[in-house]
Parts: structure tokens; sequence; C-alpha cells
């Protein structure tokens, strides 16, 4: 299979479960005897809280952004999901500093895990291979 046939179905996939948290309520799917409600109101405190709507509607049109134009070879579009990739890590690393923590299902756990995976093979193969010309 050609590697810019496998970089473009990666970045579908991406694509595709990045969309698929807006709409699957992960939360409902935890199974547990012990009533989870608490908790999962206190671990929603972010630091993305503070920032203005501004903010977050540009941080949300470049994240959903990423997506087709990588797919297109868009010449700025892996310095873009860079930006969103360290934004997002950088945020994680200052809530889990504050002492927040995350409640997610097994399926929310495995999505983020199949997420982050299929990033960093974007972006090796975006970097690392032949498809870095068609970036230029």
């Amino acid at each position: 299979m050609d590697i810019v046939k496998i970089f473009r179905i990666l970045v579908v996939v991406n694509f595709m479960i990045f969309i698929s948290f807006l709409f699957i309520d992960d939360q409902s799917l935890i199974n547990s005897n012990t009533d989870l409600n608490a908790a999962i109101e206190e671990s929603s405190k972010s630091v993305v809280n503070s920032w203005s709507i501004y903010a977050m509607m540009a941080f949300a049109v470049a994240a959903i952004a990423t997506g087709p134009l990588l797919f297109f070879f868009v010449k700025w579009s892996r310095e873009l999901l860079i930006g969103v990739l360290s934004t997002v890590v950088l945020v994680g690393l200052i809530d889990s500093s504050n002492g927040s923590f995350v409640v997610v299902s097994e399926l929310g756990f495995h999505m983020t895990a199949l997420e982050a995976l299929s990033h960093g093979a974007i972006l090796a193969i975006a970097y690392l291979t032949p498809v870095k010309d068609k970036f230029n």
C-alpha cells in the first residue's frame, strides 16, 4: 500500500475519533457500584475554564481544522498539529499539577490512546517519509 494512502487513512481515522468525542458520552458508560457523580463534577475543573471565549473558539477551530488540512497536504498543517498537541499536553500538565484528575470509561481511555497513537504515526509519516515533500 502506498505511504500517502496510509497517511490519509490515518488522518481520517484520527479525525473520526476526534469528532466522535463530541457525540459520545463516555462517562455514561462507566459501570460502577459507587456513585461517581461528585468525582466526575470535580474532575471537570481545568485551566481551560479560565480561557476567554475567543481563545476557546480559536483552539477548537485549530483542533478541528488540522484533520482536513493534513489530508490535503496544506503547507503549515504539520506545524498547526504540533501547536495543538503541545497545547493539549501543556494544559494536561498544568491541570495535573493543580491536582485535577480525569474519570473516563474504558471506551474513552482506549479511544484516547488510539487517537494519541495515530497522532504519533501521522507526525512520523509527515516528517520522516517522502510524504514530507507533499507539504511543500
